[in-house]
């Protein structure tokens, strides 16, 4: 997919968004009828692709003008129209009311370790109990300050982005 990206954000990479998928495809083979939060959406890439890959929503979350302009272009051009959502809303201050099967967040590297508790809280809250939920990071951001209360599944690292899996404790 050839999207249209904002300047002023950092795509996820092709390699890394393949990689993700390759863990995810055994996940979404499984089940129908899934849907997909994508915070911090940017251009809208990792929903994108879930969409590509079979997933029924996505809904895509971002407090840029500019993002949210490129996200519904990107949306058009590869015509999921009716599988989309999009808000222009800060991911920190919004409450979630809907569940979702999947979740995607790459917030910005800067945010600080309150404002990652805060993304971990709201994703604890709408995660479906069978539910993944898919955190991209910076490789420097020192994670095991952190009591994210998930269980993690997976942790890839590709140079400077770390990507975590994790599900809810059983």
């Amino acid at each position: 997919m050839k999207l249209k990206v904002p300047k002023d954000i950092r795509p996820t990479s092709s390699k890394v968004k393949e990689a993700i998928f390759s863990v995810l495809r055994g996940y979404l083979s499984r089940y129908e009828n899934l849907n997909c939060l994508d915070l911090f959406a940017g251009s809208g890439a990792l929903g994108l692709k879930a969409l590509e890959e079979g997933i029924d929503l996505c809904v895509f979350f971002d407090k840029s003008s500019c993002s949210i302009q490129a996200i519904k272009e990107n949306i058009q051009k590869y015509k999921f129209e009716a599988k989309s959502k999009v808000l222009k809303k800060d991911v920190l201050k919004f409450e979630f009311t809907e569940n979702f099967d999947l979740i995607f967040a790459d917030p910005p590297y800067s945010l600080n370790k309150d404002e990652v508790e805060i993304i971990f809280e709201k994703v604890r809250r709408v995660l479906n109990p069978r539910g993944i939920f898919v955190f991209e990071f910076s490789s420097r951001f020192d994670f095991l300050q952190i009591n994210v209360g998930f269980e993690l599944l997976q942790k890839k690292i590709y140079g400077d982005t770390t990507v975590c899996f994790f599900s809810l404790p059983e």
